[in-house]
């Protein structure tokens, strides 16, 4: 029986490759739950800063002297309407601003041939009860994220309604482009992730003299195997006469455990019945 077990060589990829593996697996892992942890973050933000847009926008025209006025009279202004018009051109996320009445008939809407006709939705019920709230609603150019906000005259009266309103498929395209954004980030840290798992597998590798860490292990364990199973006592020292290894013969020989012996001067196991060190005294003969 061996002091030490064999090394049972397996089938398996070098070490290195099992670091790189093993590496960018948990990259991978750390990358997965940090980039969704912050693009569920940013779309929040994206759809909040919209909906507090729509909601502001909603509100400062409902405020507006030229839309009570418009409401007033029962005609859009065609300085209003330059103005309605230009805001959703400048405005990114702004695509549909409509002005109704008490009755919603629309006196601005974003397509101008449709002025005079009934608003489209249905949802604007709240709005003419004095409500200011934000809701998803179908009109007459598709889904939308739609804020609604009354116009009150100045006893308090609701005179109609303004509704600013967003797109769906604009929301979704600045989702899409944010998703994309985080998907190319994922992939520059993933191509990183490799680089650098490759980069210090090879410095493992060169530190190690061009070997693998499974074949040092295998020459090490393969020569004690070859140490130990020699009949003669071998210790083996340092430039410092520092124990470094003995074998298992010296082992028995000496009646004294391994770990009792390496790292211990050598001169000071090797003593004369009288107590001096063999190794001090033969230098001096």
């Amino acid at each position: 029986m061996t002091w030490l077990p064999k090394l049972k060589r397996r089938g398996v990829a070098p070490m290195f490759f099992k670091f790189l593996f093993f590496s960018t697996l948990m990259w991978m892992l750390i990358l997965t739950v940090t980039l969704t942890m912050t693009l569920r973050l940013s779309l929040s933000s994206l759809q909040t800063k919209i909906e507090n847009g729509l909601a502001a926008t909603a509100r400062t025209l409902a405020e507006s002297r030229m839309v009570r006025q418009s409401l007033q009279n029962g005609v859009c202004s065609a300085e209003l309407t330059a103005y309605l018009d230009n805001l959703i051109a400048q405005t990114q996320d702004l695509d549909i601003v409509t002005i109704a009445d008490a009755s919603s008939v629309r006196l601005y809407p974003v397509i101008h041939s449709r002025i005079g006709q009934n608003f489209v939705g249905g949802d604007e019920g709240p709005a003419l009860s004095g409500k200011s709230y934000i809701v998803d609603g179908v009109g007459t150019l598709g889904q939308q994220r739609r804020a609604f906000c009354p116009v009150l005259d100045d006893d308090g009266y609701v005179m109609g309604f303004v509704m600013a309103s967003t797109t769906m498929s604009r929301i979704n395209e600045l989702r899409n482009h944010i998703i994309s954004a985080y998907a190319q980030l994922a992939w520059l840290v993933m191509v990183v992730s490799l680089l650098t798992a490759v980069l210090l597998s090879l410095i493992i590798r060169r530190m190690l003299l061009g070997h693998g860490p499974e074949e040092l292990v295998h020459s090490y364990l393969t020569q004690n195997e070859v140490l130990n199973n020699l009949d003669e006592g071998i210790i083996s020292v340092d430039g410092q006469g520092m124990i470094q290894l003995v074998n298992r013969s010296a082992v028995q020989m000496l009646g004294l455990r391994p770990e009792l012996l390496e790292g211990k001067p050598l001169d000071a196991l090797l003593r004369d019945e009288t107590g001096e060190s063999l190794i001090l005294s033969r230098r001096k003969n």
